[in-house]
């Protein structure tokens, strides 16, 4: 009787993985996709009958690359890669979830580059990531202590590229999000000194998806979401366990991750609630930036027009 119930559970088994949906999932090793990274470690994506592929990139301006090229079809993306995707007038996308609201973008810098208060910025070679929360960071930090962009020389530089920026000498400050401003932290040791200012930014996170595939494929989207919303449950009751995950995930110390909890968010939230925040981007985008003063800011509304099935 054993060995027949044994056969009939691994029949059953095999079937669920037969049938299982298959996603590809773009993530960065970063605590703003920590719900993602939760799911995959206690198996939240398996139970909702979700076969998931990840791909591990650098930041979300990535993952949104890799959505658009087909590559996956499903990417936590920020609100500023969103933001500057509208311009390009790219409307096969759809924000299924807010994943994440995160305040803990900083800007990091040597101390012996003679940085101490913020005004000492000024003059000085800051790095940031084009596209990405960092970009918007820095400008509206700069802003808000009265420096000017052409008072500053602004350098793009890629994410994983950042600490050795700073490191190195290349720049003398340069602007990030946890993971990589914990890194350069790290690096420098003593000679590292960080600006944070939780009032200037937060970023949301979304879990976005191509839209035809998310209109074409109804119940892996809903299973998606009813995963989510499981680790989104789990961070909440598992605060301890949740830290330790996102740490080993996103290769930071326990400490960076302890400084850094009190500023992320976990809360599954609707998508509509990030409409206003990158409609408000795009504002910026066409105020500040050259390049896009002379465009029409877009409607967003296009990327949010279709929610998805929760309870099929």
């Amino acid at each position: 009787m054993k060995r027949y119930l044994l056969q009939v559970v691994l029949a059953l088994l095999a079937f669920s993985q037969v049938n299982a949906e298959k996603v590809t999932l773009a993530l960065a090793r970063n605590p703003w996709c920590g719900l993602g990274h939760v799911a995959e470690a206690k198996g939240f994506f398996k139970e909702e009958g979700l076969d998931v592929e990840i791909q591990y990139l650098q930041s979300g301006r990535h993952a949104l690359d890799s959505v658009l090229a087909g590559s996956a079809q499903v990417g936590f993306i920020g609100d500023p890669p969103m933001a500057f995707i509208g311009y390009t007038g790219k409307k096969n996308l759809l924000v299924l979830d807010v994943t994440v609201l995160s305040r803990a973008c900083a800007i990091v810098a040597r101390r012996s580059a003679g940085i101490r208060i913020p005004a000492d910025l000024r003059g000085k070679r800051i790095a940031y990531s084009s596209g990405t929360a960092s970009a918007f960071f820095v400008y509206k930090y700069l802003a808000k202590h009265g420096i000017k962009p052409t008072e500053v020389v602004l350098t793009g530089v890629q994410p994983m590229a950042i600490a050795t920026s700073v490191v190195a000498g290349g720049v003398d400050a340069a602007s990030s999000w946890d993971v990589y401003i914990s890194t350069t932290v790290r690096r420098l040791g003593k000679d590292a000194i960080v600006f944070h200012d939780s009032s200037v930014y937060t970023a949301y996170v979304m879990d976005v998806a191509d839209r035809s595939w998310a209109k074409s494929h109804p119940r892996a989207v809903a299973a998606l979401h009813r995963a989510l919303a499981k680790a989104s449950e789990f961070v909440a009751k598992n605060p301890r366990e949740a830290k330790q995950i996102m740490a080993q995930y996103c290769a930071m110390d326990a400490e960076s991750m302890e400084d850094n909890w009190p500023l992320l968010d976990f809360t599954l939230r609707a998508p509509e609630q990030a409409l206003n925040q990158i409609a408000q981007d795009g504002e910026w985008i066409h105020n500040e930036l050259e390049g896009y003063r002379s465009k029409p800011v877009p409607d967003y509304s296009m990327y949010f027009d279709a929610p998805h099935e929760k309870d099929k």
